[in-house]
């Protein structure tokens, strides 16, 4: 338990001096510097410790991508997954990148279910204009969970492939978080969107923790609906813009 709480302050430790070695590095046209942090632990948030939910605090991960000039910068807010990451270092090594999986990718060898961050990159080290360019990007990211049951049992955070009955699909957008609790075949890989469990709500501005669960209410109905229609069409409909030969 002490060794989980003290683990963040341990990985700054070591983080601290890398960061001022980058900075203090002359940066080059062929600098590409990625820092990704992912703790494995909730720190109790929510009374968490371990992650094993699909709850936003659960689901996400730090990362720094690095290019150049790193003085130029503007942040930007913009939906992400990790899958983009590796596109996103091809493009930048100048290498090939890997073109979207098929929709049965069971016999692909070299492919990707991300999009390259090289456009909000661009944008973000563009400080030609004051104001913030528009771009067309994501409209939902995607995450999902397996539970072995619909009430918790010893193996409920980690259950083996053979246990996983349920499995929970999950969307964010910039307004909302929806989740589905769906029937799993494990032999096959193959959900049941008919076989509901469960479902979670969460509308980002009234409730940025996820406290509450509004699926329920009759308020929600049309939004759930809406929702629930993105979250079965998936990510690759979830994508608003084009982005070359990478399209999802």
């Amino acid at each position: 338990m002490t060794a989980s709480l003290a683990s963040p302050g341990r990985t700054f430790h070591h983080i601290n001096p890398l960061d001022a070695l980058i900075t203090n590095h002359e940066p080059t046209h062929e600098s590409t510097v990625l820092k990704y942090e992912g703790f494995a632990k909730s720190l109790y948030v929510d009374n968490d410790l371990p992650k094993f939910t699909l709850s936003s605090l659960d689901s996400k991960d730090s990362s720094d991508i690095l290019n150049n000039d790193e003085t130029s910068i503007q942040y930007r807010y913009e939906l992400v997954e990790l899958v983009d990451i590796f596109p996103t270092l091809s493009q930048l090594a100048g290498l090939q990148v890997p073109l979207t999986c098929p929709v049965n990718s069971s016999t692909s060898i070299f492919c990707t279910e991300g999009v390259s961050l090289v456009p909000l990159l661009t944008l973000a080290f563009d400080n030609s204009s004051s104001d913030e360019p528009s771009i067309k990007w994501k409209s939902a990211v995607f995450s999902q969970y397996p539970r072995p049951s619909d009430f918790p049992m010893d193996n409920s955070d980690e259950p083996s492939l053979h246990d996983i009955q349920i499995m929970g699909y999950s969307m964010k957008t910039v307004n909302y978080s929806y989740t589905e609790w769906v029937g799993f075949d494990p032999h096959s890989f193959t959900m049941n969107w008919s076989d509901y469990h469960a479902r979670e709500l969460y509308i980002h501005d009234l409730d940025p923790f996820e406290n509450n669960n509004v699926v329920s209410l009759r308020q929600y109905q049309s939004l759930v609906d809406e929702l629930s229609q993105k979250l079965h069409d998936g990510w690759r409909h979830a994508f608003v813009g084009a982005q070359g030969d990478n399209p999802p």
